[in-house]
């Protein structure tokens, strides 16, 4: 159990995000009456594969001891995912109708039925930086940086 406590619960955001694409990719893998999918014109069993496969790049990403680069690549599929879904949604909002269908509805129904994707790409990208925060931007690393190109351009030497 300690190691649940260390590793994932720290992050409950990613845990849920990536529990929410094994369970979408069983459901896709699954569902063989889904057919083709909208978005990848490819069989649904093989579109549910793929979340499938995202979400144990995840798993695996959260189960890290600490927050790499490499975890934060291997989370990288998710986000893609989720921003498309995301932009997708407030796109349908703005012109009162879903994508790929016929029907108009109101903005205020989209918002309604899409808003928990909304949110959860919106929380997934702020909880992705805040984990990798300290290997995004580290203001120190910037600051040496700086420093060298300072001291190059004074001395006249080349870059």
């Amino acid at each position: 159990m300690r190691f649940l406590e260390r590793r994932i619960f720290r992050r409950p955001t990613l845990l849920m995000s990536t529990l929410l694409f094994a369970l979408a990719g069983v459901c896709f893998t699954l569902d063989n009456t889904a057919g083709r999918t909208p978005i990848t014109q490819v069989s649904s069993s093989i579109f549910g594969l793929v979340m499938l496969g995202i979400s144990a790049l995840g798993f695996w990403a959260i189960t890290r001891p600490l927050p790499t680069w490499g975890t934060l690549w291997a989370l990288m599929p998710q986000q893609v995912i989720l921003i498309m879904a995301t932009a997708g949604a407030i796109v349908d909002a703005f012109i009162h109708h879903y994508v790929g269908t016929d029907q108009y509805f109101s903005t205020a129904h989209i918002l309604v039925t899409q808003g928990p994707l909304i949110v959860m790409g919106l929380v997934f990208t702020a909880a992705l930086i805040q984990a990798h925060q300290p290997y995004l931007i580290r203001r120190k690393d910037i600051a040496e940086a700086l420093k060298l190109v300072e001291e190059k351009r004074i001395a006249g030497g080349e870059l």
